[in-house]
């Protein structure tokens, strides 16, 4: 009864306590992430992870890359204030199998700065702690602490230039209702596939193609992963 009781008030106080943050749900560009004090810089290793937080209608998911996978996905929830923090449903998280890190994803340098990023994430059962900060430029800074003892953090501000698989290609509409366009510069696309934040495939495409008719999906948020001759790359978009 003790415990039960313990569980009903967190619940209520994280319910009560949370003003949502629509600053909250957007991509981050990582920055820094320091674990076991030691801090890993994205642009010593040449690659630069992305953290993606989304609202889909009051449904709210984490997603983010790892040396073995191109994208992890889970729910979010237990949302409480003072300080800010949510926790992450692990007994749902989903990656797809697709290995990101192809090289060697525990010693080279996208295995290293994955890692260690998505260290802060994975078997993380309790509270993560976060502050934003608007800046003068009107970008954002987020700090994110687990209670491991280590931080991440991420700017608003997309480095898409640092990373050409992610400039090359682009989306629109974005939202769509039916047509969805792939643009991209001197990229062959061999494959299509579409995910849903469950992690479940809902279509594949295997050819080349610039338009993928998304008609027949339900409104929410989707994962494409996008197969070409340079390797694979993950882009969101919105099915309204």
């Amino acid at each position: 009864m003790k415990n039960f009781t313990i569980l009903i008030f967190f619940l209520f106080v994280s319910i009560k306590g949370f003003t949502q943050n629509p600053d909250l749900f957007r991509t981050w560009q990582l920055t820094k992430v320091t674990i076991d004090n030691v801090n890993y810089l994205p642009e010593d290793y040449g690659y630069f992870p992305t953290l993606d937080l989304i609202d889909d209608t009051n449904e709210y998911f984490i997603g983010f890359a790892t040396p073995w996978s191109i994208l992890c996905s889970s729910n979010i929830f237990g949302f409480q204030s003072n300080p800010n923090g949510f926790l992450i449903d692990q007994n749902n998280l989903v990656c797809l199998a697709e290995v990101l890190c192809q090289e060697d994803p525990l010693n080279s340098p996208c295995g290293i700065i994955y890692g260690r990023h998505s260290e802060m994430y994975l078997e993380i059962t309790s509270l993560l702690t976060y502050a934003i900060t608007q800046n003068a430029d009107d970008t954002f800074s987020l700090e994110i602490n687990n209670t491991e003892g280590n931080s991440a953090f991420y700017s608003s501000e997309l480095l898409s230039n640092q990373d050409l698989k992610f400039s090359e290609i682009t989306l629109s509409p974005n939202p769509t209702s039916n047509l969805l366009f792939i643009a991209s510069e001197n990229l062959e696309i061999t494959s299509l596939s579409i995910f849903n934040l469950s992690g479940q495939k809902v279509m594949e495409i295997k050819e080349a193609t610039s338009e993928i008719d998304v008609s027949t999906l339900q409104s929410g948020i989707y994962f494409l992963e996008i197969t070409s001759e340079k390797g694979t790359v993950i882009k969101k978009f919105v099915k309204k």
